[in-house]
């Protein structure tokens, strides 16, 4: 028997997308420090002008070049430099999102920057604000229109600002606080600016009583919000992206001090950063099904037991790691892959320079920014069908080549397509996706793998050994036979119950007749396996009657039939299933060599071996008795006469059993009758011959075999036992 099966497998590579995504490529923040991207992996940039405690905010083009960079009160070019019209800004460099920037709708000319005080000014701060940047201005470095600068949008905002691209409706929502309330605010940016009108969403006993310190991001799906409260602890919200609402707010955790937020790229898993009596950072698994499991699934994967370094902000990259400051430390730390659970940190990962340093902030983007557009696929191995799947909602076109050029259905337009490659190897899958007003364009190197091969193996046979129903095996070429010069292939065995055997597999293998399974795995990938089965029989060992031994008197002709006397001394013989050959010595009966003829003579005792042997099976069995020589004065006994049989018809010939001579020697013999099924039928005892007759009635007794035992009733006389035929 043999079958094939495969299990699902999961292969992730680096994404690309069509357009480069490049505007978070470059980041400012801290003391004077900065990195960028355009490096792998990403490197100090010693230029930074900021010097800020909390939120700042960069932008580069689709090239990653660097075009402005802030911390709410003052805009930075390209060049260092105080960006025209752009100082005396609102936003407060203590404020935890003080600034972000967005590229206006629709043009790379233009580009907004948000603003929103810090808390420390409440009540008379100056809330959410935005100005408009020209780059074309002052010979392409850029300058804040006059008359577009710190435009006020609510004045109740602070700390809190959070902005996400929706592709779906090629518009921008900004969301910011309403202070003292349990209110979010959410404004849509447009082609043709920010709308004046806004949606409000009440949020139940998520409160924006306190300080309102710590971050707010839009997961990079756009489907949640993630609040860090400071007193109130980490709160959850689903997000409306069509009409701008949030809903559902969930308490992940009451400990206060909660300030940094980040989501993976894939949207799956959230992080949080505590300081003050709390200095760590934790996971939330956000793929479970319910509240319960989500805050259940949290990990504590970062603590720092330095007093003075908390960590603080966390900010996705464009490398779809999560960078995370240390204040006061002159390196980056980060998650190196986030959107698996548990933890991969790396603390001191960028290294700043020796006078620059970070504080608590890192830049806030738009989230949608680092938009991880993937797909995942199952069933790897060749022959198998692999299936695609794609998680995005909103699907405007879609297009999959599989890089199998030589396959009629290389080309898809289904969302969840599936696909048979026409060989094993290495294939470039493209994706390109469209979701309203965004193209993507994802490259993935995925791998096809071989099935292993079986090569036929022969079913195992053996005899029992000493331990009734066990045989030993020689299994020494099982390994090789089955994998044969196939390379990068490993094999694994169970017995019929499912239990796992020993690997590799032993050269000598004991064991009940039973049925295993080999299963060959590729090493490369282990769901591509391959299954066959391998029968172990184990058959029984003849038996054989004990043969008493054989005397002779000396003098007498010395020639015997051995066949013969064992034939009548071992019940258990059946020519058409066994055979018997003869050797004097064990050795030679064990190997089967010089055996000797069935008829023979002898001069002096000897010890006969007898090998009695299955045809079919070759088992065999081997047991011996003795030739032995008796003096004349002995032989007496040996005058005894056992016919082999009578015939009790009452033609006054051969009517009764006789054993000549048996009543003289030995008077109290006794004589046992049974048929072939065991049963006595009768008994003689002092010259009560046998007639044919049933002890007990006067039935007569069916032609046929039967067995006797004589008790010579003699203490040197071992009894005998023997069969005859009784005959009609």
């Amino acid at each position: 028997m043999k079958k094939n099966f495969y299990l699902f497998v999961f292969l992730f590579s680096i994404i690309f997308n069509c357009f480069s995504q490049k505007e978070g490529y470059n980041w400012y923040f801290g003391g004077n420090a900065g990195i960028t991207f355009n490096t792998d992996p990403p490197s100090a940039l010693s230029d930074g002008q900021l010097n800020t405690h909390e939120g700042c905010s960069s932008i580069s083009d689709s090239e990653g070049n660097l075009l402005f960079y802030s911390h709410g009160t003052t805009i930075y070019n390209q060049n260092n430099l105080i960006l025209m019209n752009g100082d005396e800004l609102s936003g407060g460099n203590s404020s935890t999102h003080s600034a972000v920037f967005l590229e206006a709708i629709n043009s790379d000319q233009f580009y907004y920057l948000f603003t929103v005080d810090q808390v420390q000014n409440y009540p008379s701060g100056l809330g959410l604000r935005y100005s408009k940047i020209d780059k074309n201005l002052n010979g392409g470095l850029g300058a804040v229109i006059a008359d577009e600068k710190d435009i006020l949008i609510h004045q109740n905002s602070y700390e809190k600002l959070a902005a996400y691209f929706n592709g779906e409706t090629n518009t921008y929502w900004i969301v910011t606080i309403r202070k003292d309330t349990n209110q979010l605010l959410t404004y849509k940016l447009t082609e043709s600016g920010v709308e004046s009108t806004f949606v409000v969403s009440e949020l139940g006993d998520l409160n924006f009583n306190g300080p309102s310190f710590g971050y707010m991001k839009f997961s990079p799906d756009g489907k949640k919000l993630a609040i860090a409260n400071w007193e109130q602890g980490l709160w959850l919200l689903d997000f409306d992206k069509l009409t701008g609402e949030f809903s559902n707010p969930i308490q992940l955790s009451t400990i206060a001090s909660s300030y940094g937020i980040e989501f993976s790229a894939n949207s799956k898993v959230l992080y949080a950063s505590y300081w003050g009596e709390y200095n760590y950072i934790e996971q939330y698994n956000l793929s479970l099904e319910n509240t319960e499991e989500i805050i259940s699934s949290k990990i504590n994967i970062f603590e720092n037991t330095q007093e003075i370094y908390y960590p603080r902000a966390l900010q996705l990259g464009p490398d779809l790691k999560i960078y995370f400051a240390i204040n006061g430390l002159n390196y980056l730390s980060v998650i190196h892959n986030p959107n698996d659970i548990g933890t991969n940190i790396e603390k001191d990962y960028v290294f700043l320079g020796d006078d620059k340093y970070c504080t608590s902030g890192l830049p806030t983007f738009q989230s949608s920014l680092f938009l991880k557009v993937d797909f995942d696929v199952e069933n790897l191995c060749f022959g198998d069908s692999a299936n695609f799947y794609l998680d995005i909602d909103s699907i405007t076109n879609i297009e999959w080549n599989f890089g199998d050029s030589v396959s009629e259905d290389n080309i898809s337009n289904d969302v969840s397509p599936t696909h048979v490659f026409s060989s094993p190897g290495d294939f470039e899958v493209t994706l390109k996706i469209t979701i309203g007003y965004e193209s993507y364009e994802v490259n993935k190197n995925i791998t096809i793998y071989e099935v292993p091969h079986i090569n036929e193996i022969n079913d195992f046979y053996s005899c029992e050994n000493d331990s009734a129903g066990i045989g030993s095996f020689d299994t020494s070429s099982v390994e090789s036979t089955l994998i044969g010069n196939q390379e990068n292939v490993e094999v694994s065995y169970f017995d019929q119950e499912g239990n796992e055997l020993p690997t590799p597999f032993p050269d000598t293998f004991e064991t009940n007749s039973q049925t295993i399974s080999a299963v060959l795995t590729n090493t490369l990938n282990e769901n591509c396996t391959n299954e066959t089965s391998i029968i172990f029989e184990v058959n029984e060992n003849p038996y054989q009657e004990p043969i008493p031994d054989f005397f002779i008197c000396k003098g007498e002709a010395t020639e015997f039939n051995i066949l013969e006397y064992v034939e009548q001394n071992d019940f258990s013989y059946n020519q058409d299933i066994y055979e018997y050959s003869f050797y004097i010595s064990e050795e030679n009966a064990q190997f089967k060599e010089n055996s000797i003829t069935f008829i023979s003579q002898f001069q002096e005792e000897e010890t006969i071996y007898i090998r009695i042997e299955n045809k079919t099976t070759e088992c065999y069995d081997i047991s011996s008795f003795e030739i032995k020589f008796k003096n004349e004065e002995d032989c007496e006994e040996l005058m005894i006469e056992i016919p082999e049989g009578f015939s009790p018809n009452g033609d006054g010939i051969n009517d009764l059993f006789v054993i000549k001579n048996l009543y003289e020697l030995y008077p109290n013999y006794k004589i046992e009758f049974y048929n072939r099924w065991g049963n006595k039928v009768y008994t003689d005892e002092k010259g009560k011959h046998w007639n044919g007759q049933l002890d007990g009635d006067k039935t007569r007794a069916a032609a046929g075999v039967y067995f006797f035992v004589l008790d010579f009733n003699d203490g040197d006389r071992e009894s005998f036992q023997s069969k005859l035929y009784l005959n009609k």
